[in-house]
């Protein structure tokens, strides 16, 4: 659940974590497994509209020249549900 209340992962997720474990195992040439609508479709909407337009001024390489990569090492500064959803996951361990 995230601070608001509301459930932060989706029903599908949540509810085949047998399925996914299975397929996990069972994955060639070695354990891999595909989580498709991994949030809730609300969570991904406020991330969508929370996360920062990349800024072309700041995007440059180490040499100073311009880069398509955009970081941003605040993340829990990003907006109210940011915190949630990386506080979240790196305090729960996953089921074995």
């Amino acid at each position: 659940m995230s601070e608001a209340g509301r459930p932060i992962l989706h029903d599908a997720m949540t509810s085949n974590i047998a399925d996914l474990r299975r397929r996990f195992a069972e994955a060639k040439p070695f354990r891999h497994v595909l989580i498709e609508n991994f949030f809730a479709a609300d969570v991904v909407s406020d991330l969508i509209r929370q996360f920062p337009v990349p800024d072309p001024t700041k995007m440059v390489n180490e040499f100073g020249r311009g880069s398509k990569k955009f970081a941003r090492h605040d993340v829990r500064n990003i907006g109210p549900c940011m915190p949630t959803s990386t506080t979240t996951y790196a305090r729960r361990s996953l089921p074995r």
